[in-house]
């Protein structure tokens, strides 16, 4: 299923995540600019739609970047509405700080993952501790996949991400974002990049492509 010319499977990889390190400081060939505010700064955030479908939480939000909380799981769960996937494979890499799960045959909970996601997700998965050195491999080979997690940042990150990322900006910006309710459910303030004080300045994820 498609949405304004993007496909669920590609907003999935989207809500996933993005990566780097310090591979790209030597490039010789990079020549745009590296200020991610200037960048940025014709890009509309998007729009801040709560959800209103839930369960009311234990603990409402008090700040634009603080989410509601509860106390417990609610006794009423609202299922979503149908699957955002294809049935299609999406391949990832990740760290992760705890110990690393087993492999999907034998990962209940991976398994169904998979069938609430309506996907076949084939991860990656690596200690925090190792992951600089398997990001480093995967990028010289060009074994990325789908999604993958931004470990850190380096000088030219806003052109690596130009390379090997899909800018979804054309999609989330402003009222695009409200054809996707949950990704609107996200505050416009957590958009806004880290070195920026003013939200206007930063940009929507980008997903691998």
């Amino acid at each position: 299923m498609t949405n304004n010319g993007i496909t669920r499977r590609a907003l999935i990889a989207g809500g996933l995540g993005v990566a780097a390190t310090g591979l790209l400081a030597s490039c010789s060939t990079v020549t745009r600019s590296t200020d991610v505010k200037a960048i940025n700064q014709a890009v509309t955030l998007p729009d801040y739609v709560p959800w209103a479908g839930g369960p009311a939480p234990a603990f409402p939000k008090t700040s634009a970047l603080m989410p509601s909380a509860f106390r417990k799981i609610p006794a009423t769960l609202v299922p979503t509405d149908g699957k955002p996937g294809d049935g299609s494979t999406v391949h990832g890499s990740v760290p992760t700080n705890s110990p690393v799960p087993p492999s999907k045959g034998s990962n209940p909970y991976w398994q169904g993952l998979d069938q609430r996601m309506g996907i076949d997700l084939d991860l990656t998965i690596t200690p925090n501790a190792d992951f600089g050195n398997k990001f480093a491999t995967q990028v010289a080979g060009d074994t990325l996949g789908d999604v993958f997690t931004v470990f850190g940042s380096f000088p030219y990150l806003p052109q690596f991400l130009e390379a090997k990322a899909a800018d979804l900006s054309p999609h989330l910006s402003g009222s695009g974002v409200r054809d996707y309710p949950y990704l609107a459910n996200l505050p416009t303030a957590s958009c806004a990049a880290p070195s920026s004080p003013a939200a206007s300045t930063a940009s929507p994820s980008r997903a691998d492509r």
